[in-house]
């Protein structure tokens, strides 16, 4: 090799994409590397800096965590052994002070370096640096000499004209079209990031630098320099970069949020300066499963996502109170934040028709201390409490009219979450065993038995019933009778019959109705048994047969 002179070899292997490759000058005794991926090859770049016969030695380094031959977990790999003879070039080498120089204020604005002091280089002359060793090179810069330093180094100005990379080939330094010297160095623009985006586990790349708790995402950084340039997330240690997609324009990185991250903004550091871009932390706000909000209504707090059907309860109902379990919103893994609810509080009588409402806004949940986020929730606005009917609606629980029913609507609130929420409805019925009414019926053709006489008893012609009659709800079902009443009242035989055989007479009856058709018709037929005392008679007698009822 010859001194100054780069050269590049492609190293050959097994698990050659697993290697660190950061693609930066690392020092060495007598010599820089520097490895690099191209073309997914992995390859070395050696630049000698003195004359002699050099032991190279390469350490390698894997970008995970492997067990090496002693059952250690490590990350170095076995070093690079390589010798090689250096000579000289057939024209004077110069090595500047810095082997990287980067351009701060632009193209045409001068940069104080130091040089090699050279024999045949003389101060206060202005030099130029091309591409090429032939006349007509691409012009790089101007180096003009300034004075001589003790150090037996030269100060000099350079003043760039364009940009280069040492991997571009050598530079030449000339005295008008002669070329003088050779050198080589990176003379860069300065580095900066001109945009920022993230893509978030199953969605687009975005602009919108907001990122949650826990959160895996990939950061895409945009702009110019930065393949050689130290970037990093201010207080991200899980940080790796994407070698396969990364040039001087765009590096793609991967990282996870902490789930314990205590800072509002992450910078964006490039060199370990603030890039000007900022990454936001914000908070979960996903709507959750509701099986944190717990219902009271006499039997013990239970989850409201328990009661999938009306709940029927025959006694009266003391009160209906909501409260809220904040353990169960977050677990160890995933976050949901702040829960914003609603609940809507329907009153409705026994004909479905609404006698109260009451509806309440901006219920805020926040999750309970299990949660590893607990300490970064601002709790301010978060409900604590319960949530009681009766203090709460006009019409208390123990006002509630017969097969009066309470309808709890509890939803997400959808003004605050960009998916859709989860909603449960709870619906209590208060239920009644029996109901006591007054029937106006009209029976005709009864059989009447009475007491003492034989035979089968005589049929009776049209007459009025008003009768007291209990009637009896089915235990499953809403408002749903048996098809049959018992009652007692008054019974006025022979009614209509105005003849003067006629033995109208009127009795008190005990009496039991069976309904063939439906109960609450206005018209039925329903079929009479029962027995009654006549006063007229003063008899005891026994009644069967059908009638013509009429509800008013």
């Amino acid at each position: 090799m010859y001194i100054g002179e780069e050269k590049s070899f492609e190293l050959n292997g097994s698990y050659l994409s697993e290697v660190d490759a950061s693609n930066l000058w690392i020092p060495a005794e007598g010599f820089e590397y520097r490895l690099k991926y191209t073309e997914d090859r992995l390859r070395l770049y050696i630049l000698p800096r003195q004359l002699s016969n050099l032991e190279m030695k390469i350490p390698l380094k894997s970008t995970h965590l492997h067990k090496n031959q002693q059952g250690k977990f490590t990350q170095e790999l076995e070093t690079l052994n390589r010798k090689f003879t250096v000579k000289g070039g057939r024209l004077a080498f110069i090595t500047l002070d810095k082997t990287e120089i980067i351009a701060e204020n632009g193209i045409g604005e001068s940069i104080e370096i130091q040089i090699d002091k050279a024999r045949n280089m003389p101060i206060r002359k202005t030099f130029r640096v091309e591409s090429q060793q032939e006349p007509g090179g691409k012009l790089i810069a101007e180096i003009y000499t300034r004075s001589n330093l003790a150090n037996d180094k030269m100060l000099c100005w350079l003043k760039p004209y364009g940009y280069h990379r040492i991997s571009e080939g050598y530079l030449y330094i000339k005295d008008g079209d002669e070329p003088k010297f050779i050198s080589n160095f990176n003379l860069i623009e300065k580095s900066g990031v001109f945009k920022v985006s993230i893509l978030h586990e199953g969605g687009d790349w975005s602009e919108n630098l907001s990122v949650n708790p826990g959160e895996k995402l990939d950061i895409r950084l945009e702009g110019k320099g930065l393949q050689r340039s130290k970037i990093n997330l201010e207080g991200i240690e899980e940080w790796t970069k994407d070698s396969t997609v990364s040039t001087d324009q765009i590096v793609v990185f991967h990282t996870r949020i902490p789930q314990d991250f205590n800072k509002r903004k992450i910078s964006v550091l490039l060199n370990k300066r603030p890039s000007g871009f900022e990454l936001s932390l914000k908070e979960f706000q996903v709507p959750g499963n509701l099986d944190f909000v717990l219902v009271d209504f006499g039997t013990g707090y239970k989850p409201i996502t328990d009661f999938n059907k009306a709940i029927l309860i025959p006694n009266t109902i003391p009160n209906i109170v909501f409260k809220f379990s904040n353990e169960k919103i977050e677990t160890v893994n995933r976050f949901y934040g702040k829960q914003y609810l609603t609940m809507d509080i329907n009153i409705y009588n026994n004909k479905k028709e609404l006698i109260e409402y009451k509806r309440f806004e901006n219920i805020v949940v926040c999750p309970g201390e299990n949660s590893i986020r607990f300490p970064f929730y601002d709790s301010r606005d978060c409900n604590s409490g319960e949530i009681s009917f009766n203090n709460q609606m006009s019409r208390k629980t123990q006002d509630l009219p017969d097969w009066g029913r309470v309808e709890v609507i509890v939803k997400s609130n959808s003004l605050k979450y960009n998916a859709i929420g989860f909603t449960q409805k709870l619906e209590i019925i208060q239920q009644r065993k029996y109901s006591f009414d007054i029937d106006i019926s009209f029976p005709a053709g009864l059989l009447i038995q009475k007491l003492g006489e034989k035979g089968l008893g005589n049929l009776s012609g049209i007459s009025t019933a008003i009768i007291g009659q209990f009637s009896f709800f089915k235990p499953d079902k809403i408002e749903r009778y048996y098809p049959f009443k018992v009652g007692a009242g008054f019974i006025a035989l022979n009614a209509f019959n105005f003849a003067e055989n006629s033995n109208r007479d009127v009795g008190l009856v005990a009496l039991g109705s069976v309904f063939p058709t439906k109960m609450n018709a206005r018209f039925s037929f329903p079929l009479y048994v029962g027995f009654g005392y006549l006063l007229k008679d003063a008899k005891w007698f026994y009644i069967l047969g059908p009638g013509i009822q009429v509800r008013f």
